[in-house]
């Protein structure tokens, strides 16, 4: 059901940096700018994983699920 390719690495290694981002910006004082930062690389951390998958699955209804959850990181 999943196929791994190459070029996914780079996408691998942006969403394991951006889980290591959010972890560090966790830390920081509950302030404004840094709960929208959170929430920010939430969303994109949300939009890269539903890239990964959607890309190494093969069906085209599985790809459509998928697509539907990477846009609500987009949203």
């Amino acid at each position: 059901m999943f196929h791994f390719t190459p070029f996914l690495l780079p996408f691998i290694l942006a969403a394991f940096l951006m889980g290591i981002v959010g972890v560090l910006i966790w830390r920081l004082p509950r302030t404004g700018p840094a709960f929208f930062m959170l929430a920010v690389v939430a969303c994109v951390e949300v939009w890269t994983i539903g890239f990964i998958f959607e890309i190494m699955v093969a069906p085209l209804s599985s790809k459509l699920i998928l697509a539907n959850i990477q846009f609500v990181g987009i949203d």
